[in-house]
Parts: C-alpha cells; structure tokens; sequence
C-alpha cells in the first residue's frame, strides 16, 4: 500500500513545475508584446504611405470624372454598365469622397470595402480579357488599387490618421451634452492615449 504522505511532494513537485513552466510562458509572451508594441512606428509609416498613394490616385479620378460627367457617362455606357447616368456620378463621388477619406484616415475599412468594390466592377467590365498591363488596357493598376483597399480593411488606417482627433472631439462633445455614457468614453480614451504615449 503507498503512503500517501510520501506522494504528496511529488505531486506537489510537478505541480510547481507546471506552474513554472506556464508562467515562462506567460512572461515570454509578455516579453514579445512589449517588444511589439515598442517598436519604432514602421508599420504606421508604411500605412500612411499605403493610404495616401492609394487615396491619392483615387481622388483624381474621381475628380476627371467629376468634372466631365458627361464623358464618364459615355464611358459607363460603351461599356454595358446599367443607368449610366445616375452611375458615373455616384462613382466619381465615391472615389472623390473615398480618397479624400483615405488620406485622411477615416472610417478607412468602409471605404476600402467600397473603392475595392469599385475596382472590382472595373476590372470585370473594362479590362477582363485584356491582358495584365495598363499599356494595353490590361487590370494591372486596378488589381493594385484594389488590393490596396482591402489591405486597409484589413489593418485599418494606422496611428497616423485624424481618427483618434474625432475620438477626442466626440468624447469632449459627449461630455458638455451630458451624455450617461461620457464618462466611460473618456476612460477609454485615456486609457488609450496613455498606452499609445508610452510605445
């Protein structure tokens, strides 16, 4: 028959040894956030260029649009695309208005998801069938925009964007209206502001 208090070190043992072994893992894993989180702003540098190269392009072309309505018109209706002219213009305003929104780096995953779907529609009905390059009316500049625009879904606009500004500026609105829930949106923010300060 064992003895029971002869067991219990062992057990007691192995589990300080399970409880070691998680909590190096934990610190590991707390090693490598802090390491992530201190890391230079590459990433929101690289977003903010991604942002306004993309959003740039699209605000030129929706501007040409814009102000040759009629042209783009023509354009939409050689092409096949239904009631082309209430399309060209709701086109131009969403790359004009969408580009404009990129730069800025607002509500950047809804314009992605509408310029890639802008850039979808003219890749099926402008350049399929017509090779790879632009020269040659190929979809290699529209498979870049597009793609770009969902990688912005995808990441958001990064910390350079004037979000966290309208972050601010609601939560101080809230506050002089008198709103119940001002009180938890400033606590967030500055709960957020104080992280992003000590990257």
């Amino acid at each position: 028959m064992t003895d029971s208090t002869n067991s219990r070190p062992v057990a007691m043992q192995r589990g300080r040894r399970a409880d070691r072994l998680t909590l190096a893992r934990l610190r590991a894993v707390r090693t490598w956030l802090v390491q992530d989180q201190r890391r230079p702003d590459t990433r929101d540098a690289g977003l903010l260029i991604l942002r306004v190269t993309i959003g740039a392009v699209f605000l030129v072309h929706g501007l040409d649009k814009l102000l040759d309505l009629d042209g783009a018109e023509a354009f939409f209706r050689s092409l096949g695309i239904p009631w082309p002219g209430a399309m060209a213009p709701l086109v131009a305003l969403t790359e004009a208005a969408g580009g404009l929104l990129l730069i800025a780096g607002i509500a950047t995953p809804l314009v992605g998801v509408a310029l890639a779907g802008d850039m979808l529609v003219a890749y099926l009905t402008a350049h399929l069938g017509h090779g790879f390059f632009a020269a040659s009316g190929g979809g290699e500049l529209v498979l870049l925009l597009g793609a770009g625009s969902m990688a912005l879904v995808v990441t958001g606009a990064g910390r350079f964007s004037a979000a966290p500004g309208l972050r601010v500026l609601r939560s101080r609105t809230a506050l002089d209206s008198g709103r119940s829930d001002a009180p938890a949106e400033q606590e967030w923010w500055q709960t957020a502001t104080t992280a992003a300060e000590r990257e």
